[in-house]
């Protein structure tokens, strides 16, 4: 299909997926340094608040990060987000541990169709030099004709597998394209809003809001996570039942005699019988 993904889509959503999260393993750092330039801010007021035309605003503000115990609170706070952020990184984990996954599908799928080609050479060739027709007759022709009848049913049974086969592992593998492409997305939106969240922290007068803002943002990227990871389940969880029904099918498939390759021509007549069961035509 046109829409199903090379290795180069799935190697470029992976490696983009991986550097957001390593972008989020780096954020508690930058949290510190938010609520250390606060600290600095606020203690700058200390003995000498100047209040102007917003004097109310900011002398509030100044009290909220001020309140009793300074480094009490915005610990509280700062520990708050940074907990958000250890559940993020919690609910991207199966992504992370699984980036491989859809790279091998990908690559085990090009094998099956080109086995799928192998085989198709093998019936060209037996097509091509394997035919008595015009040249014999009698019963071990005949014979020979139903085994080779034989061996090509297999041979298309074997074509239909692979063809199922790499159907099923691409599928899966387009199913691993969207979740890493669709959580890269989201965390790069995240990851910008997120940084003005952290600018906002870091100043005395839009601190509140900027502990309020970063909280939200994460809160929301994590549904994210989880309503993508979600999707991703069920994609795979059909793919998984679809490679189940290729189990099954492959216990009997048409031309291969209790789960065997087809018995070779020499096993299907005598040859101490000269004359009789070979005929020249």
């Amino acid at each position: 299909m046109s829409d199903d993904k090379t290795l180069e889509n799935i190697n470029s959503a992976i490696q983009s997926f991986a550097d957001k999260v390593e972008d989020v393993k780096n954020q508690p750092s930058k949290v510190d340094d938010a609520f250390n330039m606060l600290a600095v801010a606020a203690a700058s007021y200390e003995g000498g608040l100047v209040l102007g035309p917003i004097g109310s605003v900011v002398g509030g503000i100044f009290g909220w990060a001020t309140h009793d115990d300074f480094t009490g609170n915005m610990s509280k706070k700062k520990e708050e987000i940074k907990v958000k952020i250890r559940e993020l990184l919690q609910k991207l984990h199966d992504g992370i541990e699984a980036m491989k996954a859809p790279v091998a599908f990908l690559e085990v799928s090009g094998d099956w169709l080109a086995l799928k080609s192998k085989i198709g050479e093998a019936q060209n060739d037996e097509v091509a030099k394997g035919s008595v027709t015009g040249y014999w007759q009698g019963t071990a022709a005949e014979r020979y004709g139903d085994s080779r009848t034989l061996q090509d049913t297999a041979m298309d049974s074997a074509k239909g597998l692979c063809d199922t086969l790499h159907g099923s592992l691409v599928a899966i593998s387009n199913a691993a394209w969207t979740f890493y492409s669709d959580m890269a997305a989201k965390l790069t939106n995240f990851l910008t809003k997120f940084a003005v969240a952290l600018s906002k922290i870091s100043t005395v007068a839009e601190s509140p809001w900027g502990v309020s803002d970063a909280l939200d943002l994460l809160g929301s990227v994590i549904s994210e996570a989880v309503d993508i990871a979600t999707k991703l389940t069920t994609a795979l969880m059909t793919q998984k039942q679809v490679i189940g029904e290729i189990g099954e099918a492959t216990k009997a498939p048409k031309g291969f005699y209790q789960n065997k390759w087809p018995q070779t021509t020499t096993k299907n007549f005598d040859t101490s019988v000269q004359g009789a069961e070979w005929t020249a035509e």
